[in-house]
């Protein structure tokens, strides 16, 4: 099989299920890998959350490639190619390596009956745990506790802003869903977390007490921004990432960081490049005379994020085509 028809059979796949799922596919897929009984939990960070998940992951990975360490990163979806997805120290995984992480996988994942997620969470495991990473940051896909990403076994959990997102699959209020992406913290875990819902304080002294984790508020501090030049506490930094949302989420991808045991004012400049497809990115249009940007926000939390965003903009017109 050549990449393209492998992108369209694993298309094929359940793509986004009507109910919550299991992770019994998952487990018996992973389960035939002799890596899996051997992974270090302290190598992997899982991060959860309504929004914000794919920039805090960028930064925490741009800041740990600074620090010269090794970093797989998986993320969901994509916006142009399904390679976008798996990353190796930076770099989008090649066609040719994708197609030969398939076919290697193919017969497991027909076996196992995967979902196009799930196959695709089985490749980047396969791929990220056979060779010798410091670091692999997995995103979950949909909630926390069901799923595909939450089978490895982690000492860093990450949870970013919830809100109200996927309600007919993960619950109808925020403790509901709150406690589905808690899911993802392990015995003993390091909690870096946004600041949450004060709804939320019963149901984390619940999970801090059965899980014996330890919590770590984002750092906040006072922020003096533009569009390139971020004054954040006494650190100054330049970033391409815009508004007071992608601030709290590079907070909290600069909190772990530090958490880690490593310099962020040796390596804050790595914030510098981190460009995240599809979030308020100016692209060219053929014979427009004035700037146009695309952004993938598709929640209610996403639109007050992109509301806080153009506040930053300097426009005497605004259009907006939504779909």
């Amino acid at each position: 099989m050549q990449y393209n028809q492998i992108v369209q059979y694993l298309e094929s796949l359940t793509v986004m299920p009507k109910t919550m799922p299991g992770l019994e596919k998952i487990r018996s897929a992973v389960a035939r890998k002799n890596w899996f009984p051997k992974i270090e939990p302290r190598q992997v960070i899982t991060i959860a959350g309504t929004n914000g998940k794919g920039t805090t992951a960028a930064g925490l990975e741009a800041l740990l490639l600074s620090e010269g360490k090794k970093v797989g990163l998986y993320t969901s979806p994509h916006l142009v190619s399904t390679t976008e997805r798996i990353r190796l120290n930076g770099f989008d995984i090649s066609e040719a390596a994708f197609t030969k992480l398939f076919l290697e996988n193919k017969v497991i994942i027909e076996k196992a009956g995967l979902s196009h997620f799930e196959s695709l969470t089985l490749m980047a495991a396969d791929y990220f745990f056979t060779q010798e990473l410091d670091y692999i940051i997995f995103e979950v896909g949909l909630g926390g506790s069901y799923d595909a990403t939450n089978i490895f076994p982690n000492h860093y959990a990450v949870i970013t802003k919830i809100g109200l997102d996927h309600e007919n699959i993960l619950g109808h209020n925020l403790v509901d869903i709150a406690r589905n992406k808690f899911g993802i913290i392990k015995k003993n875990a390091v909690v870096v977390h946004h600041a949450l819902d004060p709804a939320l304080e019963g149901l984390v002294s619940e999970v801090q007490a059965k899980t014996k984790s330890r919590w770590i508020e984002a750092e906040k501090n006072e922020t003096t921004y533009s569009q390139e030049n971020l004054e954040w506490g006494s650190a100054s930094f330049k970033t391409n990432l815009i508004g007071p949302r992608a601030i709290e989420n590079l907070s909290t991808a600069i909190t772990l960081f530090k958490e880690l045991g490593f310099d962020f004012e040796k390596n804050k400049h790595a914030l510098k490049n981190i460009r995240w497809p599809g979030r308020m990115q100016k692209i060219a249009w053929p014979d427009s005379n004035c700037p146009v940007y695309l952004s993938g926000d598709h929640n209610p939390q996403g639109i007050d994020s992109l509301i806080e965003i153009l506040k930053y903009y300097h426009y005497e017109n605004l259009h907006l085509i939504v779909g």
